[in-house]
């Protein structure tokens, strides 16, 4: 997870602060047509670190150059922001719906943690973001090797993941860009002669 750390600038004159309002309108504009193109379950793998930096570089080496005139280095922090804005928001879905297992009564053991198995997310590192797009697009998604879930019938498997499949789409929503308020910087200073 990363901090906000805020730093205090200088006093800016009128030009530098038309600058940067425009840097971070454009900035906004750019995460969020990020935001509508990689919504999709297509892109669900870029999801995670590796992903991420994947995509990206699938960006570079096809030439990418922002529409809305920002540089490199900040059409791909709005690149990272996106995803991780994504990411969050997938997170979030999911969490809800596996705190909700447990309310399931008329289901067996078995059913409850071939659930928990497909929403599975260690401890450290990054959820199987493939196992998930299997799951909303119908696909068979496998099964645990062992424990309880292991023994269900293709029937029960299927009656899971369409519950699964519900369960998300009620919940997920597209997010947007609402308001152009703040943008994400490296560690290098923004320097506003060069934007």
């Amino acid at each position: 997870m990363k901090r906000t750390v805020r730093l205090l600038s200088l006093r800016l004159n009128r030009k530098k602060w038309e600058t940067l309002k425009r840097t971070i309108e454009a900035y906004a504009r750019q995460k969020d047509a990020f935001l509508v193109r990689y919504a999709h379950l297509d892109f669900l793998s870029y999801l995670g670190p590796g992903g991420r930096r994947a995509l990206r570089d699938a960006l570079v080496r096809t030439g990418f150059k922002s529409p809305y005139g920002l540089q490199a280095r900040l059409w791909k922090m709005a690149l990272e922001d996106a995803l991780l804005t994504l990411e969050r928001h997938w997170e979030a879905v999911l969490q809800d719906i596996a705190n909700r297992i447990s309310d399931r009564h008329s289901w067996s053991e078995g059913m409850k943690h071939y659930t928990r198995w497909l929403l599975y997310l260690p401890a450290s590192g990054s959820r199987d973001w493939r196992r998930i797009r299997d799951l909303m697009r119908g696909h068979d998604a496998g099964a645990p090797n062992n424990g309880p879930g292991a023994e269900l019938m293709p029937e029960e498997q299927a009656r899971v993941r369409r519950w699964l499949r519900r369960q998300v789409r009620r919940r997920l929503t597209r997010p947007r860009v609402k308001t152009a308020r703040s943008m994400m910087l490296g560690h290098a200073p923004l320097r506003l002669d060069k934007c």
